[in-house]
C-alpha cells in the first residue's frame, strides 16, 4: 500500500515539473470541487425529502 502510495506521489512530483501538468492538475482539481459541491446539494436535497418520513416513522 506504501508502495503505491509512493510511486503516486513520485508521479505527482515529476508531473510538477511540467507547467501543463500543473494547469491540468488545476483544472482536474476544480472539476472534483463541483463534483462535490453537486454530491452534496444531491445529500442535502434527500435528506430534506428523507426528513418528513423518519419524523412520521418515528411517531
Amino acid at each position: 500500500m506504501l508502495d503505491r502510495e509512493l510511486r503516486r506521489v513520485r508521479r505527482f512530483a515529476t508531473m510538477l515539473h511540467d507547467r501543463r501538468s500543473v494547469m491540468d492538475l488545476t483544472a482536474y482539481e476544480r472539476e472534483l470541487e463541483e463534483q462535490l459541491g453537486r454530491t452534496r446539494a444531491g445529500n442535502d436535497k434527500l435528506e430534506g425529502m428523507l426528513r418528513p418520513l423518519i419524523r412520521r416513522d418515528r411517531g
